[in-house]
């Protein structure tokens, strides 16, 4: 056990020297099963069971029995379940097909709860009491996961053993100190889940009116309409609405361009600010390049972007885009007709797309811009009723995007605080 440097930020009041020590000389390592997922259920049996792909995905760095679900062994009576959990123990992911194997958890509120843990799982117990919360977030900070990186083994599926984990070093201040600090991350995490809670529902919420405001299988009216409205939809070919154009190739020397018309990849649309329009892009190219390359850019605005090749088809993005632009090869365009349909609306109506229907056979998926255009989808004759209908989505469609981002700023907020609060 040695003395380590204190933390860039801490608590008002703690000025002792933090220690340092390796995990295998502070804990016990207890037994853990191997029932597969098809082995669980969610249904009440008495013994709940900790999934190792549940502490990678879904369960927090404290993890409540009372508060989070947590399956249970479908037949209890199995034996070699291993050892029963307890407050403070502290569960490990030993394999991930990433770098995120480690990832853990802290058991916290198991009280007559009886509670295991199961394949590809790694649990340590302390011999000493530690703040409620604080390996759990201790333990996930890159200043301890950073240590298991170069010991982890493997290469589709990535692992750590026992040894490994045992070898690394956790830092720790007073218990006092331990007691802030994890109370402090616990009610940050309850702040970023229940914006998740939030964002969830109005997820659920556009959802829901998607189905009831657009008319389903051979319907010609939906079974919600805003106002007065009361004309049958009508069907109508994409090609009739507008105009939908491949993009070009985009040779590696061409690239790296930081001004003029941009040129969108699909990586563009992972930018930061481009969750619904694009407003910027990775590349973009000058008026002699499009003129000596022959580029023809779409400047029939307003337009909806999308992948039309690969893996990407079957993420269903779609962005708007509102500036002159080009496309790579492995995208498509569609121009909007402003004379036929609302831009909101026509925006809304492509999110219910799915362009994966029309991926051709062969090794690569892919479709073409005539199938696009060949593409029916139902419209209300009323323009001011697609106007209405446009608007709602939009309104919902800017709650959903500020409550993404805010939680993606209280994620980045943890994330500094997690590497500046801990040594």
């Amino acid at each position: 056990m040695t003395k380590a440097k204190s933390p860039e930020i801490r608590f008002e009041g703690f000025d002792q020297e933090w220690t340092t020590q390796n995990i295998g000389k502070g804990v016990t390592f207890l037994r853990h099963n191997s029932l597969s997922r098809a082995q669980l259920t969610y249904h009440d049996t008495g013994v709940q069971n900790i999934h190792y792909g549940d502490i990678l995905i879904k369960f927090g760095s404290v993890l409540n029995p009372l508060v989070d679900t947590i399956p249970f062994v479908r037949d209890p009576s199995t034996s070699n379940l291993g050892d029963l959990l307890q407050d403070g123990d502290v569960v490990f992911a030993d394999a991930a097909e990433d770098s995120t194997v480690g990832k853990c958890t802290e058991i916290r509120g198991s009280i007559n709860k009886k509670l295991v843990a199961g394949l590809h799982t790694i649990t340590a117990r302390p011999t000493k009491a530690f703040g409620e919360g604080y390996l759990g977030h201790a333990l996930n900070a890159d200043t301890f996961h950073d240590q298991l990186v170069p010991l982890m083994q493997g290469t589709k599926v990535s692992s750590i053993s026992t040894s490994a984990l045992s070898s690394c070093k956790v830092s720790f201040p007073e218990i006092d100190e331990q007691q802030e600090i994890g109370s402090f991350f616990s009610n940050l995490d309850d702040t970023i889940a229940a914006h998740r809670k939030k964002l969830a529902k109005l997820q659920q919420t556009k959802t829901s009116l998607l189905q009831q405001m657009f008319p389903q299988g051979d319907a010609v009216e939906p079974e919600l309409r805003i106002g007065v409205f009361t004309e049958p939809w009508k069907a109508m070919e994409l090609g009739q609405l507008g105009k939908a154009r491949a993009g070009v190739g985009f040779p590696d020397m061409e690239q790296g361009g930081g001004s003029g018309i941009p040129f969108y990849k699909v990586s563009d649309m992972n930018l930061p600010g481009n969750e619904r329009e694009m407003v910027k892009a990775n590349n973009y190219v000058s008026t002699e390049q499009i003129e000596r390359r022959h580029w023809r850019p779409i400047f029939d605005l307003p337009a909806v972007v999308f992948a039309k090749v690969g893996a990407a088809v079957y993420l269903g993005r779609k962005r708007m885009v509102h500036e002159p632009f080009l496309v790579d090869n492995n995208m498509i365009g569609y121009s909007i007709n402003l004379d036929e349909w609302d831009v909101e609306f026509a925006r809304t109506v492509f999110e219910t797309l799915d362009f994966s229907a029309l991926v051709q056979t062969g090794a690569l998926p892919s479709f073409n811009p005539s199938a696009v255009e060949e593409m029916s989808v139902m419209v209300p004759p009323s323009i001011d009723e697609q106007r209405a209908i446009g608007e709602l989505f939009g309104q919902l469609d800017d709650l959903i995007t500020g409550e993404q981002l805010y939680v993606e700023k209280l994620r980045q907020v943890k994330a500094s605080l997690l590497h500046k609060m801990f040594v």
